[in-house]
């Protein structure tokens, strides 16, 4: 195995579920925690802190586990990522195997 390979396929992958499932967290934190805060907040006037310091830094790594997610799962893709969207029907794993893109 190559070096290349190991990168895209080993560390390319753990990079990839780990800002997934920071982008999902932090998807969940605004919708169940911060919105519900917020309305608490701004019904007695302390919403300045969460505004001004809590939201601007929570949505920066939103923002930033949202484009590693899709540019990692563009990358581990590979040449197959123009079939995964422009095809009709979705990629079996054995056609992939067949194309010599699935790892060995």
């Amino acid at each position: 195995m190559d070096i290349l390979h190991y990168i895209q396929l080993g560390i390319g992958r753990w990079l990839h579920v780990l800002s997934g499932v920071m982008w999902i967290g932090l998807l969940y934190y605004f919708n169940f925690v911060q919105v519900p805060a917020l309305a608490e907040a701004t019904k007695d006037g302390t919403n300045a802190g969460i505004t001004k310091h809590v939201a601007p830094r929570a949505l920066f790594w939103f923002r930033w586990a949202a484009v590693a997610t899709w540019l990692l799962g563009a990358m581990l893709l590979g040449k197959s990522f123009l079939d995964a969207f422009l095809s009709s029907s979705p990629p079996t794993i054995r056609s992939a195997w067949a194309r010599g893109s699935a790892p060995s």
